[in-house]
């Protein structure tokens, strides 16, 4: 276990990552601060065991506003994509944790099915573009997955923006599915194994 460990670093925590963290400690409490870091850490942990586990490798761990990003290979796109549910999964088997630790199994449920969205930022988005890419032609799998990813994120910018102007929800709704939005036409890989 020790050499595993050895063979990847963690590169930085960017500035911006503290400020962003500084700045939620003045809104949510402390706990669910503590619960949210937790449940993140273990989702990102299943993908380093699943890499691991599938005889790939790890060179680097990012940590920043947008999330961790895992740089590595040596995956077959099957082994991939096992990797890159290992996340999801981890996080929602956080849920069976409800009685003992229930922050951290809310905070794991929800980043675990907010994660499985086909938005290609997120493990979800990968997940699907290597099911199209592997059972499709590539024209027919971009074609797909461009419909799907589409169709969910302006359902969560409608969604967002209901939850802010129509249910007075505050401003938080709005702010998460527009950041959403705005990643996925970044197109950014939080976690890429390959």
């Amino acid at each position: 276990m020790r050499s595993a460990m050895r063979s990847f670093t963690v590169r930085r925590l960017d500035a911006l990552s503290c400020l962003y963290f500084a700045l939620l400690l003045l809104v949510f409490p402390l706990k669910w601060m503590v619960a949210a870091v937790a449940a993140g850490a273990v989702h990102e942990l299943c993908h380093l065991f699943a890499v691991r586990l599938c005889g790939g490798r790890v060179a680097n761990l990012r940590i920043s506003v947008g999330g961790a990003v895992m740089e590595g290979g040596g995956l077959s796109p099957a082994q991939e994509l096992l990797c890159v549910l290992a996340g999801p999964a981890g996080s929602l088997g956080l849920l069976l944790l409800s009685d003992f630790l229930p922050r951290i199994a809310i905070c794991g449920g929800m980043q675990g099915l907010f994660n499985l969205l086909p938005v290609f930022p997120l493990d979800g988005g990968r997940a699907v573009r290597l099911l199209c890419g592997r059972w499709m032609s590539d024209r027919a799998g971009r074609r797909l997955y461009t419909i799907l990813e589409r169709s969910c994120l302006w359902g969560l910018l409608i969604l967002g923006l209901y939850g802010s102007f129509w249910l007075r929800l505050g401003l938080m709704p709005a702010l998460v599915s527009i950041c959403v939005c705005y990643r996925a036409s970044v197109g950014k890989r939080p976690c890429k194994a390959g």
